[in-house]
């Protein structure tokens, strides 16, 4: 069932990714952006996209040490699987409402605004948690504490930069009303960080 949920939630950031190629503009939103300034923010997107994959890979490697097991049986399964689904349906939701402005590149358009509804009132970044939502309940779901680790501290680790970059651009490009907006919500975890 886990590699069940891995393809699917595999197929819905594909139908995603094409939704935005395919949304009349893109193409005219994507020259607009300089040479420049696109290679420099898209390193973010390399660093995450490798990090992501390093870590299931290597969390998957892990599952063969079993001194490393945080339990057995189909409970501790189905509970990982539970929260993995929660937070890509967390992640999809963040995607919608985001709507035009969403890219897989820190960018900002010439209407760009804050989003404030939706996952958005709660916190900056409900894309970026309910990826390592997923990826946490994936580690449940393997049953290994360091395979749990590693699938969530990699990619958080990139996400923690990748967030950096984005809010000194949103910051940027948008002053005061991202600022008042950063200072009343988390960046990821509500009342957390």
């Amino acid at each position: 069932m886990l590699t069940g949920l891995l393809l699917a939630w595999g197929a819905a950031e594909l139908a995603l990714r094409l939704r935005l190629v395919l949304r009349p503009g893109f193409g005219a939103r994507l020259r607009a952006w300089s040479t420049i300034t696109r290679r420099l923010r898209e390193w973010t997107f390399f660093v995450v996209t490798i990090a992501i994959t390093a870590a299931v890979l290597a969390a998957l490697w892990l599952t063969q040490f079993r001194w490393a097991a945080i339990g057995s049986g189909w409970a501790i399964v189905v509970a990982g699987e539970l929260v993995a689904l929660a937070g890509i349906v967390l992640r999809i939701w963040a995607i919608l409402t985001l709507d035009q402005f969403f890219t897989f590149v820190v960018g900002i358009a010439d209407d760009h605004r804050v989003v404030q509804q939706g996952p958005y009132r709660v916190v900056r970044h409900p894309g970026y948690a309910g990826a390592l939502l997923a990826l946490l309940g994936i580690g449940v779901a393997l049953a290994n504490w360091l395979s749990l680790l590693m699938i969530f501290v990699v990619p958080m680790l990139a996400l923690v930069v990748r967030i950096k970059v984005e809010e000194a651009t949103l910051s940027s490009a948008l002053g005061e009303e991202y600022r008042t907006y950063a200072q009343r919500t988390a960046r990821l975890i509500p009342a957390v960080w």
